[in-house]
């Protein structure tokens, strides 16, 4: 009973072998949502279909350097966690995941407006 808890927590506190391919996918998750976020902001925000709630960034929205923004952004939060990620595993794990949890959110509502819009 013991060996099973332990081993079903490798995964969680870092400690496994195919912990690097977990990490690597979950960034390119993260880094894909958050480009594509961007993408459909920066395509449908001049049509009123959905916004932008980073203060900043909504006063660039169309501009042509929204999206090379995202991608800055994107780049420089994966740099931040890989490097976090070889102190603190199991933090960088849960934090990462979250964030794809809120982008694969904010993209399936941008992506339910736009449709709605174009269904009508």
């Amino acid at each position: 009973m013991q060996s099973s808890i332990t081993n079903s927590c490798k995964i969680l506190d870092g400690t496994s072998s195919s912990n690097g391919i977990y990490i690597k996918i979950l960034l390119g998750l993260m880094v894909m949502l958050q480009i594509g976020d961007g993408v459909l902001t920066h395509k449908f925000a001049g049509k009123g279909l959905v916004g932008e709630s980073n203060i900043l960034l909504n006063s660039v929205i169309n501009s042509g350097c929204f999206v090379i923004i995202k991608i800055i952004g994107a780049a420089f939060c994966c740099a931040v966690l890989w490097f976090l990620y070889k102190r603190f595993k199991t933090l960088t794990i849960l934090t990462i995941s979250s964030i794809v949890v809120f982008y694969s959110l904010v993209m399936v509502w941008n992506l339910n407006v736009i449709l709605r819009y174009f269904i009508r």
